[in-house]
């Protein structure tokens, strides 16, 4: 098993939590993986500007009642998925993303339900 030289340990999300970035509209994504650090997530690209300029994100679980809003975060990657996709129209006109965001600060109430998150809905990622 190889170790990762992370600050914080990463979880890999259950299919049914999500992320939602919050700007001019809100984008929202599959939950990828999650630390203390920050989250990845997927999504399908509506527009070129989809998740730029944004300063909050929200981490949901569908079929429960977690809900954390306001985490206040910054994106460090947007990279897309389809580059190897032959299908021009389907890869200008509907793209899969997948996009990384940092936490920049959040409080104590928010650290405490994101370890609730990490324990209920996520399992330790490892790297082999």
């Amino acid at each position: 098993m190889i170790s990762e030289k992370r600050k914080y340990l990463r979880y890999l999300a259950k299919d049914n939590a999500y992320a939602i970035i919050e700007n001019h509209f809100s984008e929202v994504g599959r939950l990828k993986d999650i630390s203390f650090a920050g989250l990845a997530f997927t999504y399908f690209e509506i527009t070129e500007d989809s998740v730029r300029n944004f300063s909050k994100a929200t981490i949901f679980v569908s079929d429960s009642k977690f809900y954390l809003p306001n985490l206040a975060c910054r994106m460090i990657y947007d990279s897309s998925l389809d580059e190897t996709n032959n299908n021009r129209y389907y890869r200008t006109a509907f793209r899969t993303k997948s996009c990384g965001i940092q936490f920049t600060a959040i409080t104590e109430y928010q650290l405490q339900k994101l370890k609730f998150f990490i324990s209920h809905h996520a399992r330790r990622l490892t790297i082999s």
